[in-house]
């Protein structure tokens, strides 16, 4: 099938479930979203913005209770790798894993105090098989951005233990690292 008709709503991808029904239970059913309490705001046109709600356990530390840098990490790795399987579905109409091949995450600020922050992302573009996918860490009404993220992400064929899919599609593609049999 040509992706552009996939897209288009032709063939396979018009069966494709709604978006925030893939959102709500990818936040709802994975170790990391669910611990983080991840909920879904938005998640229409190519943009999935979903909330985290501060929490102590989740805080810098007790002198600076503000959201933990690597729970905010967390959760936009998290949230770009779901952008880009649903956005894999939406143009193939078919599921896919996939794997993070590299990701970089920029803060600029600390979010406020005991404050709850939106994490947003959107896939940029699919070349073969490899996705660019961009994302934010904002505050609740947008005025103060507390970071910015990049990442490329593989596709990998759908399997239930998709870490492990990923890495046979990584050793395919790029080999074996150094030492490993």
């Amino acid at each position: 099938m040509n992706p552009t008709d996939a897209a288009a709503g032709a063939g396979p991808a018009a069966a494709t479930p709604p978006a925030e029904s893939f959102a709500q239970g990818f936040t709802g059913n994975l170790g990391a979203t669910a611990v983080l309490g991840l909920t879904l705001v938005t998640n229409e046109d190519g943009l999935v913005r979903l909330r985290i709600t501060y929490r102590d356990e989740l805080a810098r530390s007790h002198a600076q209770p503000a959201l933990h840098a690597g729970a905010i990490i967390t959760a936009i790795d998290s949230t770009m790798g779901m952008t880009g399987m649903q956005d894999i579905q939406r143009v193939t109409g078919a599921a896919s894993g996939i794997a993070t091949l590299d990701f970089r995450y920029d803060e600029f600020s600390a979010p406020a105090t005991r404050a709850d922050v939106l994490i947003e992302s959107r896939c940029e573009r699919m070349h073969n098989d490899i996705l660019y996918i961009t994302g934010a860490c904002t505050s609740l009404d947008g005025t103060a951005v507390h970071g910015r993220a990049t990442g490329r992400f593989i596709r990998t064929p759908h399997s239930s233990v998709p870490a492990a899919a990923g890495g046979d599609v990584i050793a395919a593609r790029f080999g074996k690292p150094a030492g490993v049999a």
